[in-house]
């Protein structure tokens, strides 16, 4: 193990992306401990719930590119949420290729408890900073991710 590089002290504290995935990762502690004591589900399941929940009906492909996760998982959440009858999928009548999946009653109440749930975590994150600092958060959080999302579609270089 070396403590330096090219001559410089290095810190995984001195990366952005390490200092976010270890507060998601404990965030994600958190919240999947609640998700699964209080509503049994899984952290990815209350995600795809949540963007269902949030935009009224959604598509797997909608909530990968929302959230950011493979698609691959989104579908998988889906199907345990719609094997619960939490969820129910119809086709988008504009597109036989697309299915629209929306809140079932039971799914929109679990939903609107979780929300309660999920609103009184986030703000004991956030009860140490002031009205100012949690919009100034949100904005650079907001700033950073443009940033990065242009570096994925490789409209600009690192």
């Amino acid at each position: 193990m070396t403590d330096t590089v090219d001559g410089e002290a290095f810190s995984l504290d001195e990366l952005l992306s390490f200092r976010l995935i270890r507060l998601t990762n404990s965030m994600n502690k958190i919240a999947a401990a609640s998700t699964g004591e209080d509503f049994d589900l899984a952290l990815s399941e209350w995600q795809v719930l949540a963007c269902i929940g949030e935009a009224g009906h959604s598509s797997v492909m909608d909530i990968a590119r929302r959230t950011r996760i493979d698609k691959g998982w989104i579908s998988r959440a889906s199907q345990a949420l719609l094997g619960r009858g939490l969820i129910a999928r119809r086709a988008d009548p504009r597109d036989s290729r697309r299915a629209w999946l929306t809140l079932t009653e039971e799914g929109e109440r679990l939903f609107a408890r979780a929300v309660v749930i999920s609103r009184a975590r986030n703000a004991a994150y956030a009860e140490t900073l002031s009205p100012g600092e949690r919009l100034l958060l949100n904005e650079l959080l907001d700033k950073v991710q443009r940033r990065v999302d242009r570096l994925a579609e490789g409209e600009a270089t690192p």
